[in-house]
């Protein structure tokens, strides 16, 4: 086994500052935070949970789609949640850059 350490490539970086710069958003952390519940949401729910047009809602879901940090379930197609997993590394990585 190799012992060195690998170095994050420019297409990590550029997904990893993407991700940060999406959790930094008040509104896509309204959002994630209505899916917190762990169960799959419709998108007139959510968008009537968040007080925020189905458009609008729509949009700031495939941003976040597209970084990993919500996924659309194979049961519900039309349905959104949050993926925990990578949430809680991003934050986790983040307090440990700022200790």
């Amino acid at each position: 086994m190799s012992t060195k350490r690998k170095q994050a490539t420019y297409q990590q970086l550029q997904r990893a500052i993407t991700s940060l710069e999406l959790l930094s958003d008040k509104q896509n952390q309204q959002l994630l935070h209505q899916l917190d519940d762990g169960k799959a949401l419709a998108l007139m729910e959510l968008s009537k949970r968040c007080d925020q047009s189905p458009g609008k809602t729509k949009k700031q879901l495939e941003h976040l789609k597209a970084a990993g940090l919500v996924f659309s379930p194979k049961r519900y197609p039309k349905s959104y949640a949050a993926n925990k997993v990578k949430v809680v590394k991003i934050a986790i990585g983040l307090r440990k850059c700022a200790l």
